[in-house]
């Protein structure tokens, strides 16, 4: 697996939240609604995010790993929303989030 896969994570998701507004995929994850449309959200993320990575990593335990990978990315996404317009997502470029963010990817992304 390309050691390179969680900075690229990072770099996709910070330059897709910024070409599109923002939080909307939090606004999602937090979202209140009918049981149904949940459980259809929470279906499509993982058909959508968690199985497609998990079918890119190795070894042992990869959809419990494609899945915390996604978690850390939800994580840094919610922070960046949370500390606007201060915050580090507005003092710190994608580049150096990604920098920053990469190598706690890195262990779950190699198993």
């Amino acid at each position: 697996m390309p050691a390179a896969l969680g900075r690229h994570l990072v770099l996709t998701m910070v330059l897709l939240r910024d070409r599109y507004g923002g939080g909307s995929l939090l606004r999602v994850v937090f979202s209140l609604g009918h049981e149904d449309e949940r459980t259809l959200l929470r279906d499509r993320f993982r058909e959508q995010v968690a199985d497609r990575l998990a079918a890119t990593l190795s070894g042992p335990d990869r959809q419990s790993r494609a899945e915390l990978i996604a978690g850390q990315l939800l994580g840094l996404g919610a922070a960046l929303s949370l500390h606007r317009p201060d915050g580090a997502g507005w003092r710190t470029g994608p580049e150096r989030l990604a920098d920053l963010h990469a190598p706690g990817l890195r262990r779950l992304v190699q198993g």
